[in-house]
């Protein structure tokens, strides 16, 4: 999230490595963490970095080993890291020790908002450097795509019988029920476009939506 010119905020969850490297090696020790973002990489690399490995493992080695090429690195610019050669945007800066400002909410990729505007960590912004002409990827994070008539096959337990005679249906089963117990506060809000957005943002988006390059039956 960006607070002002300088500044943005962001989730860092104590079970992963931006956690571990955060709560434990530096602001324990009250000293500052340096960060650098690569945007806009070749596939791999966000591939791998979103994955799960052991906190020692280099996963510049494992990307360079599923690509069957070593990955090239280059030193930041006013932080001691390395990126990505292909990066189209890097941003670079540091996290202070025991600052917070609130964040969020945010529409994560489950369909749903992740938790509730909090007190997060605080990135301070040193340098963003970029290639000419950068492609900014992105990606809008909402309800899940549910996957209507995709072909299907009789094994699948759940189609109807129809289903199964014509080999259409889904790949995927959702359980759109919440505890009977859960209270309404704690029931997560649906990450949505007509629901999270205001409706200012909603019409000019509608309103422009062929401007944009889209059909009409594609919103």
């Amino acid at each position: 999230m960006i607070h002002d010119k300088k500044t943005m905020g962001g989730l860092f969850l104590p079970a992963q490595n931006i956690g571990l490297h955060y709560y434990t090696k530096y602001e324990a020790r009250g000293k500052h963490m340096e960060f650098a973002i690569a945007i806009g990489t070749e596939p791999v690399t966000p591939w791998v970095a979103g994955t799960r490995f052991p906190p020692n493992v280099s996963e510049a080695d494992i990307i360079g080993g599923i690509r069957g090429a070593p990955l090239e690195l280059v030193k930041c610019e006013t932080v001691d890291l390395a990126v990505p050669a292909t990066s189209e945007i890097v941003i670079e800066g540091f996290i202070p020790p025991h600052e917070r400002r609130e964040e969020g909410p945010f529409g994560e990729y489950t369909g749903f908002m992740a938790s509730d505007r909090a007190l997060r960590p605080v990135y301070h912004v040193t340098a963003i450097t970029y290639r000419n002409n950068p492609i900014l990827p992105v990606t809008c994070m909402g309800v899940p795509v549910d996957v209507e008539n995709v072909p299907g096959h009789p094994l699948l337990p759940f189609l109807s019988p129809e289903e199964k005679t014509k080999h259409l249906g889904a790949y995927a089963l959702f359980d759109c029920t919440w505890p009977r117990e859960w209270t309404q506060d704690v029931i997560p809000v649906k990450a949505s476009f007509d629901n999270i957005w205001p409706k200012e943002v909603q019409e000019k988006v509608l309103r422009n939506w062929r401007a944009y390059g889209y059909k009409e039956d594609e919103h």
